[in-house]
């Protein structure tokens, strides 16, 4: 860097001597005049040349005062060229931050490790929920192998990259990483390039936490963090323990189980609206590798400082976003909001998990929104009638039609019900001449014609 600097100085202090075109025409001139004063014939003695080197020497001093791309006026002082300095730089970020240079088998790499006692809370959330984690995260994220595996094996892996595309062109040059400790202290470690010639050793610095790791979370990881991690390691050719490991993508998740409520699902508007915690002064993710890009040309670090914050701070929300979505799923009572028991109960229903499925709908269908009831009540109706309980199916349908009367699905349902099940013509004739929308005009016109025969034959035979 030394180097690099003084040369640049010197470059700024030489003075470019190139000459103009009006120099090289007085230099020709001069020239001419050395060569043949006089004309062809003219005696050259010792003394002319002597006077014309002279005359030659004092017009070569003059155009290079003319050409002098930084003259000094008589009011300023020469530049002093043996003491110029580097104008001060703002400290790079391994001093502006505490952190250490790890040896590795591929080089050095910088970290900073900051640590977080089990208390600490993120907005209204302990962290260490976290460690309650197992069949509930396993069930929403729709793995199974997360289930057996320790809350302690997991890896939070969150990265901060020169580009958004997320192309071979683009570089993680801050790879965070982070997971809890026998003593539920929850540990960050940021992996910096502090030169992108240092990423060799970033990714092996990573390899070492992935093969000590049973499983990763991250937020939106499965599609853009690992992808581009793994390109790096090919590129790179190294290895990536962390492409066979179950991995919980909280993104997902929050979609499943928040789409009804929530269209903004990104992981700072999770943690305003369910943790409980606002960022205040995050540097915007769109800004960060212009960030890089300014650090790598000026070493300046106060806006690397925010991206290392910014970083720790979506670990540190992986953390009680996944401790809070296992107490949502196991606690149906404690779910404020029915609309994320519908999404709780679809995600317990896919799992096969009917018992904790209908408890959700049940905490659902005495919700005061009469959309998300409705919904509810459409979805124990359909559960109910694959797990073999008709009643509870034909409760839910009767339901809806008493509190929503245009409702022709379940018109249409009860109708069915009522013809093949119950065997009560005249009461599916009823709910068939409501279920036109829901079956279409003509399939609901064969349906009336056949109940209508159903009926007269009963009657008949009565």
């Amino acid at each position: 860097m030394a180097t690099k600097l003084q040369s640049r100085l010197k470059r700024r202090t030489t003075p470019d001597t190139t000459a103009t075109p009006e120099a090289n025409q007085t230099l020709g001139d001069a020239t001419e005049t050395l060569s043949g004063a006089g004309g062809a014939d003219a005696p050259t003695t010792p003394v002319d040349k002597t006077s014309l080197i002279a005359e030659l020497r004092q017009r070569m001093k003059r155009i290079e005062a003319r050409t002098q791309p930084h003259a000094t006026s008589p009011e300023s002082p020469p530049r002093n060229t043996d003491t110029a300095e580097a104008p001060p730089r703002t400290p790079s970020v391994d001093t502006a931050l505490p952190g250490e240079v790890i040896d590795t088998a591929m080089g050095e790499v910088w970290c900073h490790q900051p640590h977080f006692d089990a208390g600490h809370h993120h907005g209204d959330v302990p962290i260490h929920t976290f460690l309650t984690t197992g069949h509930g995260l396993a069930t929403l994220c729709r793995d199974a192998r997360i289930a057996d595996l320790s809350p302690e094996g997991a890896l939070f892996i969150d990265t901060e990259t020169t580009g958004l595309s997320g192309g071979t062109g683009t570089l993680p040059f801050l790879i965070g990483v982070a997971w809890f400790t026998a003593s539920r202290t929850f540990v960050v470690e940021q992996i910096f390039c502090r030169d992108p010639s240092e990423e060799p050793a970033q990714l092996e610095r990573l390899r070492h936490h992935m093969a000590r790791a049973t499983h990763l979370v991250s937020f939106n990881g499965r599609a853009f963090d690992l992808p581009l991690i793994n390109t790096r390691c090919i590129l790179n050719r190294a290895p990536n323990p962390g492409v066979k490991l179950p991995h919980v993508d909280l993104l997902h998740v929050a979609r499943r189980i928040f789409s009804r409520r929530l269209a903004n699902r990104s992981l700072n508007n999770l943690e305003d609206v369910i943790l409980g915690f606002r960022r205040q002064g995050d540097i915007p993710g769109a800004q960060i590798p212009a960030v890089y890009a300014h650090y790598l040309r000026t070493g300046e670090a106060a806006d690397m400082v925010r991206v290392f914050e910014h970083n720790a701070l979506d670990l540190i929300a992986l953390a009680a976003l996944g401790g809070v979505l296992e107490n949502m799923y196991n606690d149906p009572e404690a779910v404020a909001h029915a609309a994320d028991n519908l999404g709780l109960a679809q995600s317990a229903f896919h799992a096969g998990h009917s018992a904790r499925g209908f408890a959700h709908l049940h905490r659902a269908e005495v919700a005061d929104d009469a959309d998300e009831r409705q919904v509810a009540w459409h979805l124990l109706a359909r559960q109910a009638r694959r797990s073999g309980d008709a009643d509870t199916a034909h409760q839910a349908w009767q339901n809806l039609v008493a509190r929503y009367p245009d409702d022709a699905a379940a018109h249409l349902a009860l109708a069915k019900d009522f013809e093949h099940r119950l065997k009560d013509y005249a009461q599916a004739i009823v709910h068939a001449r409501s279920a036109q929308e829901a079956e279409g005009e003509e399939a609901s016109e064969r349906r009336l014609a056949r109940l209508g025969k159903k009926d007269m034959r009963e009657k008949n035979e009565t």
